[in-house]
């Protein structure tokens, strides 16, 4: 867990976490947005966990120093843990905002990079998959909160997936004009997405019968040059039948920000 903390201290801050005499460049982990910043609570903590062994492995306190010589494990492990627990979920807090600014930045440097690029990968996918990443996380919150409405709720209703649609689209920093619902009834849907390449990318449900268990879900994709204009349901031409992870080349997932 300490070595976690000092990568992630390392990767947003620059330096580690635990130094006892942090240089002059040093972030000092105070700000007044959230509790852990406040009053320099952070730096007090901060200078605790980058005692040297000496200190730490005579009076029994938690120190990354200590606990990496094996010198802290011998005194109040529950403590100790509770400590380092307590610590990760304050660092995490402090330094979310930092997080997502850079991973700002670098999608958008990527976006920039992606967009000059044309044709297609040996497998299909679109060399210029901008947004492609945040689309699939998109999906499977989307059609996840109406699987619940259609099990709980026992219908969908159109303005309700509207806004959520928007509420997922603002969190993944999906544009808003690509998005388009085409169909919604009580138990099945179907939307598309025009990609910033120009490329559409869709996804369908239905729940034929709510009441039979396990409940049985079908799910289709769509990957086209074309947007969808009939439903799976209907004509399923262009459609590809898929349980939960799609299988074309577009919507195939290999793991988050891999270029």
């Amino acid at each position: 867990m300490l070595a976690q903390i000092d990568g992630l201290t390392r990767e947003l801050v620059g330096t580690s976490f635990f130094r006892s005499k942090p240089g002059e460049k040093d972030h000092d982990y105070t700000d007044d947005s959230t509790l852990a910043g406040v009053e320099g609570n952070l730096p007090v903590v901060r200078q605790a966990f980058s005692e040297p062994v000496p200190v730490v492995g005579r009076y029994g306190l938690v120190s990354r120093h200590g606990v990496m010589h094996g010198q802290d494990l011998s005194y109040a492990n529950r403590v100790n843990s509770t400590k380092t627990l307590v610590l990760v979920g304050a660092l995490v807090e402090h330094l979310a905002a930092r997080a997502a600014k850079r991973a700002e930045k670098w999608r958008s440097q990527r976006d920039i990079r992606k967009s000059k690029l044309r044709g297609a990968d040996m497998t299909g996918r679109l060399l210029d998959d901008r947004g492609f990443e945040e689309l699939y996380m998109f999906r499977a919150d989307f059609e996840g909160f109406a699987f619940n409405a259609i099990i709980f709720d026992q219908s969908l209703s159109r303005p309700v997936l509207e806004l959520k649609a928007i509420e997922l689209m603002d969190e993944r920093r999906l544009p808003r004009r690509g998005f388009r619902l085409h169909y919604v009834e009580s138990n099945r849907l179907m939307w598309s997405y025009r990609t910033q390449g120009g490329h559409y990318l869709g996804s369908a449900m239905s729940i034929k019968d709510i009441n039979v268990r396990p409940v049985v879900q079908e799910q289709w994709t769509w990957d086209s040059a074309n947007v969808p204009d009939e439903s799976p349901w209907d004509a399923e031409t262009g459609w590809s039948r898929c349980q939960n992870e799609p299988a074309t080349p577009n919507w195939a997932f290999a793991g988050f920000y891999n270029g």
